[in-house]
C-alpha cells in the first residue's frame, strides 16, 4: 500500500514520509504525484515503531477499570478521536487500514484490540494519572469548574507536568525587535496619544483572557484588522491604532502549537504522557483563544489565566494564541509592557462591517 503524506497531520510522521523521497499515488485518498510511504518496501525509519507504540497503549475494555475518564470503542474510532496524528479528512476505516499496513510485521488485525472495544490503559490507571496527567485524576472540565466555584487559590494542576509542557521547544517563540505588532482603542471622544496606548494602571486593570483583575497585561495583535475584530469595532467608530516593537528579543509561549506537538519528537515526553494529556492540550488551546461573549462571566477566564500566570512565573515574557474573531489572526499577551515600546499612533474610521453566519437550528421546529 502507498500512503500519502496528507493522510497525516503529525509533523514527525510527515517528515519521515518526505525523507523517503518517493512520489506516487496515495491509495487512501486516491491522489497522484504526492509524497508516499510504500508499505511494501523495507524502509529504515521509525514510522512503524511510532505507530506500534501508540497501539500498545490500548487494551480491551474487559481488562480495564471504567473510571469515567474515557469511552470504549473500536480501535480505529479511538485512534480517530484520541490523537491528532491523522488528517481529519480520512475516516476511521482508513486509519485501521493504514496502521495495519504500516505495522503488518507486528499486527495481523486478528488481535483482540482490533476485534473488541478498547480503551487507553493509562486513562484507567489512577497512579499514572496522578503523576503524569496535567489535571491529575480530574478531567479538564472538573478542574475548570473547581477553580471557578470551589477552590480558587489552592486548586493546582500537576505543575511538574505543566512545566514540562511549557518548556517544550515546539512551544517556544522568539520575537526580535524588528517585528511590529498593533494595539487599537475605540476613540470616539478624541484620539489617544502614544503614552495612552499602553496598559491601564494596576488599579484600573480589568480581567482578560490572560490577566486577572489588577494585573495589567499588554494585548497586541499581528495586524490592524485583527485588533479591530478583537475590540469589536463597529461601523463609523473612530479608532486609534498604535504600533509596538520589542525593546529586546522576547520569549513567548506559543499556544497555537499545542495541537502540533508530536508524541514522537517531543524530548522528555513519551506517547503514554500524550495518551492522557492530548485532549487536555486541545482544550487548553481552545480555552486560551476563546473570546469573551456578551453574556459570559469573568469566571470563564480563570482557567486560561491560571495557565498564563504559570508561564509568567517560569520567566516567559508573554503568550501567543490564535484569534477566534479574525480567521488567521494572531494575538500576543505581553506580561510586562516595558518589554515593548510604542513607535507611533494613527487615527482611522471604520467604514463598514462584514458579517458571516451559519445556521445553528431550525426555528420552524416545535420546542419539546
Amino acid at each position: 500500500m502507498q500512503i500519502g503524506i496528507d493522510c497525516f497531520n503529525d509533523l514527525q510522521i510527515r517528515s519521515i514520509i518526505q525523507s523517503e523521497n518517493l512520489k506516487g499515488h496515495c491509495d487512501i485518498q486516491n491522489r497522484g504525484d504526492v509524497w508516499v510511504y510504500d508499505t511494501n518496501k523495507n524502509q529504515v525509519n521509525d514510522l512503524e515503531a511510532n505507530i506500534s507504540s501508540i497501539l500498545s497503549l490500548y487494551a480491551p475494555k474487559n481488562e480495564l477499570e471504567d473510571n469515567g475518564r474515557q469511552s470504549f470503542d473500536l480501535i480505529e474510532n479511538r485512534l480517530y478521536t484520541d490523537w491528532r496524528i491523522f488528517s481529519p479528512s480520512i475516516s476511521p476505516t482508513n486509519i485501521r487500514d493504514i496502521v495495519l499496513a504500516i505495522c503488518k510485521s507486528e499486527y495481523s488485525g486478528n488481535e483482540t484490540i482490533f476485534q473488541e472495544p478498547v480503551g487507553l490503559s493509562e486513562l484507567s490507571d489512577s497512579s499514572f494519572l496522578k503523576d503524569n496527567c496535567l489535571t491529575g485524576e480530574k478531567t479538564w472540565e472538573n478542574f475548570s469548574n473547581s477553580l471557578k466555584h470551589e477552590l480558587r487559590f489552592h486548586n493546582h494542576l500537576n505543575l511538574d507536568v505543566l512545566r514540562t509542557l511549557l518548556e517544550s521547544e515546539t512551544l517556544h517563540l522568539k520575537l526580535n525587535p524588528k517585528i511590529e505588532l498593533y494595539r487599537s482603542r475605540i476613540s470616539n471622544d478624541g484620539f489617544y496619544r502614544k503614552e495612552e496606548m499602553g496598559v491601564p494602571p494596576a488599579s484600573k486593570a480589568s480581567e482578560g483572557r490572560v490577566n486577572s483583575k489588577g494585573i495589567p497585561c499588554l494585548y497586541l495583535a499581528d495586524t490592524i484588522e485583527t485588533t479591530l475584530h478583537e475590540i469589536r469595532a463597529r461601523a463609523f467608530d473612530e479608532i486609534t491604532v498604535a504600533k509596538f516593537s520589542p525593546v529586546k528579543t522576547v520569549n513567548m509561549v506559543d499556544f497555537r502549537q499545542l495541537d502540533k506537538l508530536s508524541p514522537f519528537a517531543t524530548i522528555g515526553i513519551g506517547v503514554d504522557w500524550f495518551a492522557v494529556n492530548v485532549e487536555i492540550l486541545h482544550q487548553i488551546s481552545q480555552e486560551i483563544a476563546k473570546p469573551m461573549r456578551r453574556n459570559d462571566s469573568v469566571l470563564d477566564y480563570l482557567p486560561s489565566q491560571y495557565i498564563a500566570d504559570f508561564a509568567k512565573r517560569l520567566g516567559y515574557d508573554g503568550i501567543c494564541f490564535s484569534s477566534t474573531l479574525h480567521q488567521g489572526g494572531v494575538n500576543y499577551a505581553v506580561f510586562n509592557e516595558k518589554t515593548f515600546v510604542c513607535n507611533s499612533v494613527k487615527s482611522f474610521q471604520v467604514k463598514e462591517l462584514k458579517f458571516c453566519y451559519k445556521p445553528v437550528g431550525d426555528s420552524n421546529k416545535k420546542k419539546s
